[in-house]
C-alpha cells in the first residue's frame, strides 16, 4: 500500500522530533522543549522588567549604563533560546569510536555564541562597578572568551582531543576568578562601603555559575552522561541565576547607589591607569 504523502505540518514536526532525539539517551521530546520555552518566556520577561528600570534612572547615570548592558545581554539571550526551541543553532556530532560506543549528541551552539556576547557583556558591568582599570577589564573580558570558546571547540570535535579544550577552558576561568575576588573586590571596598555591598553578592554569583558552567560541560557535550533535557535544564538554571538574577540585584542596588553617590557619566574622570573614578 502506498505511503500517504505527508503535509507540511507533518514534516516540520518530525523535522523536530529529530533534532531532538540522540542516540545515546532517552527522554521525553516534550520536557526537552518545554525547557527550553519556559527559559525563552523568563528571558522576556527579564527584557520586560530591566526595560522598565533601565528608564526609571535619569540619562547619563550609571543606573541607565547598567541597564543598557544588561538589556543588551538578556536581548541576545531571548534570540540564543528562540533559535534553540525552534531546533536552530545546532548540529550533532559523534561522540567517537571509542567512546559512548560510537553515539552522536546534538550540540547546541547557538549557546556558545549566546555566551560570547552576553558573558563579556555581564562581566564589564560587574567589574564597572567596582571601578576595575581599563587593562584588567580588557583582560578578562579576553579570558572570558577564550573560556566560552574553548568549550564550544571541545563540543564540535568529534575526537578526544575535546578533552584538551575542556583544560583549556578551566586554565582561562583562573584569571577570571582570581581578578573578580582579589582586585575586584579591593577596588569595590576603595569606592564605598555600599558598592562593596553590592559588588560581593554578584561576585560571588558570577564566579559560582562560571565554575558550574563547565561541570557540566563534562556532564553534557563532553561525556554525554545526561540527556539533553537535564542539559537545558542545567544550563538553563545557569542562565537564569546569572544572567536574570544577577540583572535584578545589579539595577535595584543601584539606587542605593545613587542615593549615597549621586553623579553622573559625565561627570567622571579617568586617570592614567584608565580607571573610572565618577561619583556615580
Amino acid at each position: 500500500m502506498p505511503a500517504l504523502p505527508l503535509s507540511a505540518e507533518d514534516i516540520l514536526l518530525h523535522i523536530r522530533d529529530q533534532s531532538l532525539r540522540t542516540d545515546a539517551q532517552v527522554y521525553s521530546d516534550h520536557d526537552a522543549l518545554k525547557v527550553l520555552w519556559a527559559i525563552f518566556a523568563f528571558m522576556i520577561f527579564c527584557v520586560t522588567a530591566f526595560s522598565a528600570l533601565t528608564y526609571s534612572y535619569t540619562p547619563l547615570t550609571h543606573g541607565r549604563l547598567h541597564g543598557f548592558v544588561m538589556l543588551a545581554a538578556l536581548g541576545t539571550a531571548v534570540m540564543a533560546y528562540w533559535a534553540m526551541a525552534a531546533a536552530e543553532g545546532q548540529d550533532t556530532v559523534s561522540q567517537g569510536p571509542n567512546d559512548n560506543k560510537g553515539f552522536t549528541r546534538q550540540v547546541f551552539f547557538a549557546r556558545y555564541i549566546m555566551w560570547s556576547i552576553t558573558t563579556p557583556l555581564i562581566l564589564f558591568s560587574l567589574m564597572l562597578l567596582a571601578g576595575l582599570d581599563f587593562y584588567t577589564m580588557a583582560f578578562v573580558i579576553f579570558s572570558d572568551l577564550a573560556y566560552v570558546l574553548t568549550r564550544l571547540f571541545g563540543a564540535l570535535d568529534d575526537t578526544n582531543f575535546r578533552w584538551g579544550w575542556y583544560v583549556m577552558s578551566w586554565f582561562w576561568l583562573v584569571p577570571i576568578i582570581y581578578h573578580l575576588v582579589a582586585p575586584g573586590s579591593r577596588a569595590a571596598r576603595a569606592r564605598s562601603a555600599e558598592h562593596a555591598s553590592v559588588y560581593g553578592p554578584l561576585m560571588s554569583i558570577t564566579v559560582a555559575c562560571w565554575i558550574v558552567y563547565p561541570i557540566v560541560w563534562g556532564l553534557a557535550d563532553g561525556g554525554n552522561t545526561i540527556g539533553l533535557t537535564a542539559e537545558h535544564a542545567w544550563y538553563g538554571g545557569l542562565d537564569i541565576i546569572s544572567h536574570g538574577l544577577f540583572g535584578f540585584i545589579l539595577l535595584f542596588n543601584l539606587r542605593k547607589l545613587e542615593k549615597f553617590h549621586p553623579g553622573s557619566l559625565t561627570t567622571g574622570t579617568v586617570r592614567n591607569t584608565g580607571q573610572m573614578t565618577s561619583t556615580g
